[in-house]
């Protein structure tokens, strides 16, 4: 009997151990089953951290599907580092062993990226720059607040891109004898004829120092231009005031006499002559009414004489006026796009951060 009993506890002795050793492997399992569930669900809270709102996640989810397509090493580096992503969140999660709350960690961590994802939105389109992104419309926050972001058009091809079109005027599709108002709040459609606003020139000019270019072009091709080194607009209680200086280039300096003057609109008289020179000439900034009038009426390709001009006095003792067909109004940060028609063939303004190199919009 005792003998029997013997060789049945031999006999149940690796039954007994193949059970302890399945159910450590079950509870292993299990718990690795928890860790990737929780590792799965703070991965879905992270995502989307700097996605506001459904309508801004598909649009970018489509832009995001497109780069990739185009760039699949960048996609590759992205799954390298999601899957280092996950890694260290389920590090976090086998380390802290209930100890630590790490779904509120999570939360804390989105909250966190969403700021910082908020900080880098860009003020301008120098902001885009080295981001291999082409030309074209996009959105900057002037102010850096959410409820401030405008739609701009980018150059980002012309002397190293980076440039935010402030102005353009292409075939006289827009109306710009406009009232103080519009002019303030901006008007037309920046992918074509528009002027971008004066509060938003405020906006961007304000937060640095800024660079004008003007460039021209002749019906003949010609090309000249005027760069002022330091160029502001001031807020609306001082009626958009402009700072200007520093010249050089091929045009001559025919904004310089401008510098330090109000905006004027052809129902609010800001300048120093004796009548209001905006509802003749347009809304711009004025010393007197000559030298300078880019919003000025578009007349017809065929007129023989075009209000919109660039050093117009001077031009007018050789008997001609220095009109324009093309103009870019920018700075490095911002650029303005006019374009007129005869007797020059274009025009461009250029704004720029003084800390970059000129940019020129061809």
């Amino acid at each position: 009997m005792t003998m029997l009993f013997c060789l049945c506890v031999i006999s149940l002795a690796p039954t007994m151990f193949c059970y302890q050793e399945e159910n450590i492997r079950g509870l292993r399992e299990k718990e690795i089953s928890n860790n990737d569930g929780k590792t799965d669900e703070i991965m879905r809270i992270l995502e989307g951290a700097c996605m506001k709102n459904s309508a801004e996640s598909l649009k970018d989810m489509m832009k995001e599907t497109q780069a990739i397509i185009k760039n699949i090493g960048i996609y590759k580096e992205v799954v390298k580092k999601k899957r280092q992503l996950r890694e260290e969140i389920k590090w976090v999660v086998e380390e802290s062993k209930g100890q630590l709350d790490v779904l509120r960690i999570a939360k804390l961590l989105k909250r966190d990226v969403g700021r910082t994802c908020e900080s880098q939105r860009v003020m301008d389109c120098s902001g885009f720059k080295g981001s291999r992104k082409g030309s074209g419309v996009y959105s900057i926050y002037p102010q850096k607040s959410k409820s401030h972001k405008i739609k701009v058009y980018c150059d980002m091809k012309t002397d190293g891109g980076g440039w935010t079109v402030i102005q353009r005027r292409i075939d006289g599709s827009t109306d710009f004898e406009k009232h103080w108002k519009d002019f303030e709040g901006g008007f037309g459609d920046v992918s074509k004829e528009f002027w971008l606003g004066n509060k938003y020139l405020n906006y961007i000019t304000m937060k640095g120092t800024y660079e004008l270019r003007i460039d021209l072009v002749k019906p003949n091709n010609k090309k000249t231009f005027a760069v002022y080194s330091k160029f502001s607009v001031g807020d609306a209680k001082t009626k958009y005031r402009i700072s200007v200086g520093g010249y050089h280039g091929t045009a001559g300096d025919y904004l310089g006499a401008n510098n330090g003057m109000k905006f004027s609109t052809k129902d609010q008289d800001n300048d120093t002559w004796g009548s209001n020179c905006a509802v003749n000439n347009g809304a711009w900034w004025y010393y007197n009414c000559s030298t300078s009038e880019l919003n000025a009426k578009d007349y017809t390709p065929t007129s023989t004489l075009r209000i919109i001009s660039f050093n117009q006095t001077a031009e007018q003792c050789n008997g001609t006026y220095f009109q324009l067909k093309d103009v870019r109004f920018s700075c490095f940060g911002i650029l303005a796009d006019f374009l007129f028609l005869p007797k020059w063939k274009s025009k461009k303004v250029c704004l720029k951060n003084i800390t970059g190199s000129a940019n020129v919009i061809t």
